[in-house]
């Protein structure tokens, strides 16, 4: 089945389960009709038993012609309730009618029936359908006590009211089960749906548990915390003398890089921006183990885990420059920039298209210091401020002073690290 135009996901998976569940009840109808059918036979007289079983190959007719015509209209909700209502109508009408084969009584008129009007309710509670169940309740306490009455069945006008009450009643519970159902599979699309979304930028152990908190960014959630960007050296260049399957091949192993050494890190990959990539410690989610942690702890624990996260993502660079399929890349270098400070974390984008998204001048400062990184000669350039917040530079960080960031007024005080033996090389020198 095609999804529809401009239809949501839920919806169209609801509607593809709804033609399962048709299908399926049209099959049980059947192969329940045709597993009682040697019963009847037995248990009744003849030609009485010709009478019962040529109802009972009506009702699993019905249910092969519903399904038919649900699919013919399938952009159409009136074949279900028009079925529904033909299927409580013929039991009615079954149970009002004497046996006109054997001349016996209508069934109704020896007192019983009101069972299978129960049985018909549970075919519709196959639909999920609250709707679908009061209409089909509704026609079943109208049409019981009808053809009772029409039978001459003799029972007392207050047990009729009272079986109509029960039908209703047992609609009503049916149909809040099934929109209770259907609330539960929405909630559960949704955390999947979210699951699936987060795990593009989160480790996804970690998207499952934010998967399961109410949405906090609707509105906008002020934070401290580490923001990182990563840069490919050189790649336009590059890329203008390479076929775009090498380019795609380069891109994708960077990427992968990166995105491992974030997650290992604990950080959120906030997006990849052509070569480049954007990643957050302490904004959208916290590293593992802070989330309970004091403030002060919690900025701590962030700031460290982006340090280690752009140590991480230099060294694996560096292995990738020497790993085999190098040839031809020696020249491209990675380049980050690291800052702590105020963000905001919240959905953006039109709401057919929102995004998470981590905004404030730390993003700017961070990825000022990416830029920064060609003047210094360096792979990394981090801040005054996240050495404060981490509480201090790891050992492979050289301070490198004061240096004015491009577009920006004043001077940041500027941290370095260098790629896997530069340090050495220069001590040579």
């Amino acid at each position: 089945m095609k999804k529809r135009a401009g239809e949501a996901p839920f919806a169209a998976a609801m509607r593809r389960e709804a033609e399962r569940r048709r299908r399926i009840g049209a099959l049980a109808r059947a192969g329940a009709l045709a597993a009682l059918a040697p019963v009847v036979a037995l248990v009744s007289d003849w030609p009485d038993a010709l009478w019962n079983l040529g109802f009972m190959a009506v009702l699993a007719a019905l249910g092969g012609l519903h399904v038919a015509a649900a699919r013919i209209w399938s952009e159409r909700a009136w074949p279900d309730f028009a079925f529904a209502a033909l299927d409580i109508g013929a039991l009615a009408l079954f149970l009002a009618t004497p046996d006109p084969l054997g001349g016996g009584p209508a069934p109704a008129a020896l007192g019983g029936g009101v069972g299978l009007f129960h049985l018909a309710l549970s075919w519709l509670a196959l639909s999920l359908r609250p709707a679908l169940l009061l209409w089909g309740g509704a026609w079943a306490a109208a049409l019981w006590p009808a053809a009772a009455l029409a039978a001459g069945s003799g029972a007392p006008l207050r047990l009729l009211a009272l079986q109509a009450a029960a039908l209703a009643a047992a609609a009503g519970v049916l149909a809040a089960a099934a929109g209770a159902s259907r609330r539960m599979a929405r909630r559960q699309a949704e955390l999947e749906r979210r699951a699936a979304d987060l795990a593009r930028y989160v480790p996804p152990e970690l998207a499952a548990r934010l998967a399961e908190r109410d949405w906090p960014y609707a509105q906008g959630i002020e934070r401290h915390a580490a923001v990182l960007f990563a840069d490919l050296v050189g790649f336009t260049g590059w890329a203008e003398t390479q076929s775009p399957q090498e380019v795609l091949r380069l891109l994708r192993e960077v990427q992968a890089a990166t995105a491992e050494a974030v997650f290992e890190a604990g950080g959120v990959l906030d997006k990849f921006i052509g070569d480049g990539a954007m990643a957050t410690f302490g904004a959208a989610a916290d590293p593992p183990g802070a989330a309970r942690a004091p403030e002060a702890e919690r900025r701590r624990m962030a700031a460290r885990a982006a340090l280690a996260c752009a140590e991480r993502i230099v060294d694996r660079h560096a292995a990738l420059r020497q790993g085999p399929g190098a040839v031809g890349r020696a020249p491209l270098a990675i380049s980050v920039g690291v800052h702590f400070g105020p963000v905001i974390v919240g959905d953006v984008g039109a709401r057919q298209r929102l995004e998470l998204a981590v905004l404030g001048d730390s993003v700017n400062v961070a990825a000022r210091l990416e830029g920064l990184t060609r003047a210094v000669g360096c792979a990394a350039c981090a801040s005054q401020e996240l050495m404060d917040a981490a509480g201090g530079a790891p050992p492979r960080w050289r301070l490198v002073g004061p240096a004015r960031l491009a577009g920006r007024r004043g001077e940041e005080i500027v941290w370095a690290l260098d790629p896997p033996g530069a340090a050495a090389a220069r001590g040579a020198r």
